[in-house]
Order: C-alpha cells, then structure tokens, then sequence
C-alpha cells in the first residue's frame, strides 16, 4: 500500500492507495482516507541521535517527536472535546499520519529473514514515513529492530 495525493480547490488530501491485479489489469483502490496534508518547513537539521538502551518502538517515539519539532510543530497542550481533525505532514519524501506510524511500528520481520530484504522493508517503512535517517542512524536502528524482534521470540 502506498500514500496517493489529490488536491482539491487548492487543497491536498491523502489516502491510503492498494494495487490489486484483475483481469484487465492492475488496478488501483483506495483503502483509506489519511486526512489534509499541511507541508512544514524544516528549520533545524536531523541531529538526532538512536539510543541503544531504547526500544525500536521508543526510538521511533522519539525520532518522530524530534522530526516534528525540527519542522517546528509542537504536540497540542491538550484535546479538546471537538472533533479532531485527521491531519496528514509531509516530511522530506513521505507521509507522517497515524497509519503510516502504526505501519512502521508494528513492521514484521519477513519469513526468509535475508538481512538485504529487512533492511529494505524498514527503509522503505522510515521513508513512508517520511523519517530521514543517515546511513550510521539507519544501521543502528536496524540493530534494535532485530534485537528486539529476537527478545520478543
């Protein structure tokens, strides 16, 4: 599944896309509306800094809280009883809603368990997303996202 955009008297609206094969071919359906999309401008760079001692989950949590504020966007003091509002944030190259969140925590290890093709489907996840990592960020997360994965065993 993937984030598929369409704007709306100059409006931009996410949902959740499938490809399914039929016999005419592949079509498209959509799954799931995400919310509006509000696209923030990064004003401070990733400095962000994976902890060992954290779970993925937690180090997720906290990249998640640390991207956001360097897109200046700060978490609401408190909810208030009104209708909340499914929001949508376009970061780097994806798109940070609670789904895209709920993917990347509750990502599977594959059954072949080849290290190329779970590094890849965690990438892919971040990058979803829109979680931009540097290649020593992404090695150690990795690290967690196995290790973790093997205690859970």
């Amino acid at each position: 599944m993937f984030v598929r955009t369409k704007k709306i008297k100059n409006h931009e609206y996410a949902y959740l896309v499938k490809n399914e094969w039929t016999k005419k071919g592949a079509r498209q359906k959509v799954k799931k509306y995400l919310g509006r999309i509000t696209r923030p401008k990064r004003i401070k760079p990733n400095s962000y800094k994976i902890d060992s001692d954290k779970s993925f989950e937690d180090n997720i949590k906290s990249l998640i809280t640390h991207e956001l504020s360097n897109h200046n966007i700060q978490k609401p003091e408190k909810e208030s009883n009104t209708k909340r509002q499914k929001i949508v944030i376009a970061l780097n190259e994806g798109f940070l809603s609670e789904e895209t969140i709920q993917q990347l925590l509750n990502l599977k290890t594959s059954p072949d368990k080849r290290p190329d093709k779970e590094g890849e489907k965690l990438a892919t996840s971040l990058l979803e997303a829109g979680l931009s990592l540097t290649g020593e960020q992404f090695s150690k997360l990795f690290e967690i996202w196995q290790r973790d994965k093997q205690e859970q065993k």
